[in-house]
Protein backbone atom coordinates (compact mmCIF):
# COMPACT_ATOMS: atom_id res chain seq x y z
CA UNK A 1 0.00 0.00 0.00
CA UNK A 2 1.09 3.17 -0.73
CA UNK A 3 1.59 6.14 1.65
CA UNK A 4 0.28 9.56 1.41
CA UNK A 5 3.56 10.94 2.31
CA UNK A 6 5.33 8.47 -0.51
CA UNK A 7 7.90 10.05 -2.93
CA UNK A 8 5.63 8.83 -5.35
CA UNK A 9 2.71 10.84 -4.08
CA UNK A 10 4.98 13.81 -3.66
CA UNK A 11 6.49 13.74 -7.38
CA UNK A 12 2.11 13.45 -8.97
CA UNK A 13 1.15 16.30 -6.75
CA UNK A 14 4.67 18.05 -7.94
CA UNK A 15 3.49 17.65 -11.98
CA UNK A 16 -0.05 17.91 -10.88
CA UNK A 17 0.30 21.61 -8.99
CA UNK A 18 3.61 22.21 -12.23
CA UNK A 19 0.59 21.36 -15.15
CA UNK A 20 -2.83 22.35 -13.74
CA UNK A 21 -2.22 26.24 -14.12
CA UNK A 22 -0.71 25.59 -17.54
CA UNK A 23 -4.35 23.48 -18.46
CA UNK A 24 -6.16 26.34 -16.59
CA UNK A 25 -4.49 29.19 -18.79
CA UNK A 26 -5.48 27.23 -21.91
CA UNK A 27 -9.27 26.73 -20.93
CA UNK A 28 -9.31 30.60 -19.83
CA UNK A 29 -7.74 31.69 -23.41
CA UNK A 30 -10.92 30.64 -24.63
CA UNK A 31 -13.54 31.36 -22.51
CA UNK A 32 -14.71 34.79 -22.62
CA UNK A 33 -17.83 37.07 -21.67
CA UNK A 34 -20.43 34.62 -23.26
CA UNK A 35 -18.77 31.43 -22.05
CA UNK A 36 -17.09 29.82 -18.78
CA UNK A 37 -14.36 27.25 -18.45
CA UNK A 38 -17.18 24.96 -17.71
CA UNK A 39 -19.12 25.67 -20.90
CA UNK A 40 -15.42 25.81 -22.90
CA UNK A 41 -14.52 22.04 -21.43
CA UNK A 42 -17.91 20.85 -21.96
CA UNK A 43 -17.87 22.27 -25.53
CA UNK A 44 -14.23 20.24 -26.11
CA UNK A 45 -15.22 16.70 -24.21
CA UNK A 46 -18.23 16.97 -26.52
CA UNK A 47 -15.84 17.62 -29.65
CA UNK A 48 -13.93 14.14 -28.75
CA UNK A 49 -16.20 11.64 -28.50
CA UNK A 50 -18.77 9.99 -31.66
CA UNK A 51 -22.21 10.40 -30.89
CA UNK A 52 -22.37 12.44 -27.93
CA UNK A 53 -22.53 12.06 -24.12
CA UNK A 54 -25.18 12.58 -21.73
CA UNK A 55 -25.23 14.84 -18.69
CA UNK A 56 -24.13 12.37 -16.29
CA UNK A 57 -21.35 11.09 -18.23
CA UNK A 58 -20.09 14.66 -18.77
CA UNK A 59 -20.36 15.23 -14.70
CA UNK A 60 -18.63 11.98 -14.49
CA UNK A 61 -15.74 13.04 -17.23
CA UNK A 62 -15.06 16.46 -16.33
CA UNK A 63 -15.39 16.17 -12.42
CA UNK A 64 -18.77 18.91 -12.82
CA UNK A 65 -21.73 19.29 -10.21
CA UNK A 66 -24.45 17.28 -12.28
CA UNK A 67 -26.42 20.68 -11.60
CA UNK A 68 -24.14 22.68 -13.14
CA UNK A 69 -23.84 20.54 -16.12
CA UNK A 70 -27.48 20.91 -16.44
CA UNK A 71 -27.08 24.19 -16.34
CA UNK A 72 -23.93 24.66 -18.95
CA UNK A 73 -25.77 22.08 -21.23
CA UNK A 74 -28.88 23.93 -21.17
CA UNK A 75 -27.03 27.67 -22.18
CA UNK A 76 -24.93 25.84 -25.06
CA UNK A 77 -28.37 24.59 -26.40
CA UNK A 78 -30.06 28.19 -25.86
CA UNK A 79 -26.45 29.55 -28.24
CA UNK A 80 -27.12 26.35 -30.60
CA UNK A 81 -24.03 24.67 -29.72
CA UNK A 82 -25.22 21.43 -28.50
CA UNK A 83 -28.60 19.50 -29.25
CA UNK A 84 -30.28 16.58 -27.42
CA UNK A 85 -31.57 13.82 -28.11
CA UNK A 86 -33.38 10.44 -26.59
CA UNK A 87 -30.74 8.23 -25.24
CA UNK A 88 -31.02 4.68 -26.48
CA UNK A 89 -29.76 3.54 -23.33
CA UNK A 90 -31.91 4.84 -20.71
CA UNK A 91 -35.62 6.33 -21.41
CA UNK A 92 -34.55 8.97 -19.03
CA UNK A 93 -31.87 10.56 -20.02
CA UNK A 94 -30.67 12.36 -22.89
CA UNK A 95 -27.98 12.63 -25.02
CA UNK A 96 -26.22 15.97 -26.17
CA UNK A 97 -24.61 16.25 -29.42
CA UNK A 98 -22.44 18.87 -30.95
CA UNK A 99 -24.61 21.00 -33.69
CA UNK A 100 -22.74 22.09 -36.62
CA UNK A 101 -22.04 25.42 -35.33
CA UNK A 102 -20.84 23.84 -31.99
CA UNK A 103 -18.63 21.48 -33.72
CA UNK A 104 -16.72 24.68 -35.43
CA UNK A 105 -16.85 26.04 -31.56
CA UNK A 106 -15.09 22.76 -30.54
CA UNK A 107 -12.51 22.87 -33.29
CA UNK A 108 -11.68 26.16 -32.55
CA UNK A 109 -10.86 25.18 -28.90
CA UNK A 110 -8.83 22.49 -29.86
CA UNK A 111 -7.07 24.22 -32.55
CA UNK A 112 -6.64 26.91 -29.45
CA UNK A 113 -4.99 24.25 -27.11
CA UNK A 114 -2.41 23.44 -30.16
CA UNK A 115 -1.43 26.80 -30.39
CA UNK A 116 -0.57 26.90 -26.75
CA UNK A 117 0.76 23.42 -26.98
CA UNK A 118 3.14 24.39 -29.74
CA UNK A 119 4.32 28.21 -28.34
CA UNK A 120 5.33 26.03 -25.29
CA UNK A 121 7.28 23.68 -27.27
CA UNK A 122 9.11 26.18 -28.42
CA UNK A 123 10.85 26.86 -25.12
CA UNK A 124 11.86 22.86 -25.60
CA UNK A 125 15.01 21.82 -26.69
CA UNK A 126 13.91 19.89 -29.91
CA UNK A 127 16.47 17.06 -28.63
CA UNK A 128 14.27 16.65 -25.34
CA UNK A 129 10.52 16.60 -27.79
CA UNK A 130 10.81 12.72 -28.31
CA UNK A 131 11.73 12.38 -24.65
CA UNK A 132 8.94 14.27 -23.27
CA UNK A 133 5.89 12.85 -25.49
CA UNK A 134 7.64 9.32 -24.62
CA UNK A 135 7.24 10.44 -20.83
CA UNK A 136 3.05 11.45 -21.16
CA UNK A 137 2.77 8.71 -23.00
CA UNK A 138 3.78 6.58 -19.84
CA UNK A 139 1.90 8.47 -17.32
CA UNK A 140 -1.17 8.14 -19.38
CA UNK A 141 -0.76 4.60 -20.10
CA UNK A 142 0.17 3.91 -15.94
CA UNK A 143 -2.93 6.12 -15.08
CA UNK A 144 -5.44 4.81 -17.68
CA UNK A 145 -4.32 1.19 -16.62
CA UNK A 146 -5.00 1.77 -13.24
CA UNK A 147 -8.35 3.70 -14.24
CA UNK A 148 -9.55 1.00 -15.91
CA UNK A 149 -8.94 -1.76 -12.82
CA UNK A 150 -10.62 0.65 -10.67
CA UNK A 151 -13.72 1.06 -12.38
CA UNK A 152 -13.80 -2.94 -13.66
Amino acid sequence: MISRDSSVVEQVRRFDRFYEPILRKAVRAVANEDFSAADVRVLNELGWVDGGGSGAWLSYRLDLDPARTCRVLKKLEAFSLVAPSDSTIDARMRNWCLTPLGRQFAESIEAEYRDRVTRMLFDVMPADHARLAEAMSVIEEVLHRAWVSATS
